[in-house]
């Protein structure tokens, strides 16, 4: 949890607005939700775009590496009815993103982003390596 705070300060830092949000009935872990939305103070709540960030796997359970995950579930659904188009559509995708990977929930019709980077235990997060991860992972979301 210190390392998701610190996260959150500094992805303030940067300038985006971030919530922590700790482990409830609702939300099995703690995670950061960072809203990388158009800057359109126009813009509807159903089109805003949110980032989620979380460490895993959550506790003590590895002794010389934090993994943080960085997270994105597109409110659009998927159409099912070309399931091996879009596939491949996604595996080309795929292959021209910086990090991360797209992949899809085939039982809800959503498809998500996911990148994990990991960083050694009980140091301290370098901002300008967590800027430039922070950055292509929205190029990422922008381009789903």
């Amino acid at each position: 949890m210190i390392l998701l705070k610190e996260i959150q300060n500094n992805i303030e830092d940067l300038g985006y607005q971030c919530d922590f949000y700790d482990a409830s009935d609702e939300l099995p872990i703690p995670m950061l939700i960072i809203d990388i939305s158009e800057d359109d103070y126009d813009i509807e709540e159903k089109d805003k775009q949110y980032l989620t960030v979380s460490i895993m796997p959550e506790g003590e359970d590895l002794d010389g590496s934090e993994f943080i995950q960085f997270y994105y579930t597109n409110p659009n659904l998927i159409d099912t009815n070309d399931l091996e188009g879009f596939k491949r559509s996604l595996f080309r995708k795929n292959r021209n993103l910086p990090l991360g990977h797209y992949n899809f929930n085939e039982s809800e019709s959503s498809i998500y982003f996911k990148y994990v980077l990991v960083v050694p235990k009980n140091k301290s997060l370098d901002i300008a390596l967590l800027n430039d991860v922070l950055d292509m992972c929205v190029y990422a979301v922008k381009n789903l």
